[in-house]
């Protein structure tokens, strides 16, 4: 059974500035959040995000945090 990991969709001003995160480059391995499958996502409201969770930003691509400062 598989984990599901939580995405938020922000827009650019919509991004916490106590966000550390890094881009995900092989978004292949996540076409199910593109196709709007819940297989592996559980689609949330930015402030459930915790580290390791992931921001799809609209105007640039899918990020996973890695720290949350403060």
């Amino acid at each position: 059974m598989c984990k599901h990991r939580k995405v938020a969709f922000v827009s650019n001003e919509e991004i916490p500035s106590n966000f550390i995160f890094s881009s995900v480059a092989d978004t292949k391995e996540y076409a199910d959040l593109y196709s709007n499958s819940n297989k592996w996502f559980e689609f949330v409201d930015v402030s459930e995000i915790a580290v390791n969770d992931f921001l799809y930003v609209l105007s640039s691509g899918l990020y996973q945090v890695t720290q949350i400062k403060g």
